[in-house]
């Protein structure tokens, strides 16, 4: 993964990650995991190149990306108003254990974390920090061996069957409506691939 290589070339960057794998509870789940927040965050950090984002916007956006699902929980009677919540929180418990001498705007941050909110909210020249992030984390789909983290992991987290998950997936995938161009263009490079390892999963569990 691009990760570590992306992380190291900024000093707050390394520090959120190594706060994060110390104190995130959901480090470990089946899909809302640490695997989760570094694909969001390597997506972001293409997109945010492909836009030529400023090196301000660049790092308030792959900070959120870091902090979007942190203690992540599993509970379906919340709303993802609440579990965004918890990652403010997290955010925030950060910035106040962790010295921080970057001139972060952490508001900034804050908002680009809530435009994850599922389902993403209608709003009209949404920034493209947001539309990164909104993008991003659907993008999940695209990582290596997406189909493992998607199909086992959020049918575990779910409770649904991996067929019906591989259903869902299927119809959810082609009725994502991107922000931006750069993420239309990966659907256009790697859903070929996508379909080919959907039809191995249907094969699988026929």
């Amino acid at each position: 993964m691009k990760i570590f290589e992306i992380i190291f070339t900024n000093t707050l960057l390394n520090k959120a990650l190594n706060w994060i794998t110390q104190n995130n509870t959901s480090n470990f789940l089946p899909y809302h995991n640490l695997y989760h927040l570094f694909t969001v965050t390597e997506n972001c950090y293409e997109g945010a190149n492909y836009y030529h984002l400023s090196e301000t916007e660049k790092i308030h956006l792959l900070l959120a990306a870091l902090f979007h699902d942190v203690n992540y929980v599993l509970d379906t009677t919340l709303k993802d108003a609440r579990k965004i919540t918890l990652a403010v929180e997290a955010l925030y418990q950060f910035r106040k254990e962790i010295p921080v001498s970057e001139n972060v705007d952490w508001q900034q941050a804050e908002a680009i974390i809530w435009a994850t909110e599922f389902p993403h909210k209608e709003i009209h020249n949404l920034p493209i920090t947001h539309q990164i992030i909104q993008d991003a984390d659907l993008m999940q789909v695209f990582a290596p061996n997406a189909f493992v983290q998607i199909i086992v992991g959020l049918s575990q987290e779910t409770g649904k069957t991996p067929r019906e998950m591989i259903e869902s997936q299927t119809s959810f995938l082609y009725n994502i409506v991107w922000n931006t161009q750069w993420a239309k263009l990966v659907f256009e490079q790697k859903i070929k691939r996508t379909e080919n390892e959907i039809e191995l999963w249907k094969k699988l569990h026929a």
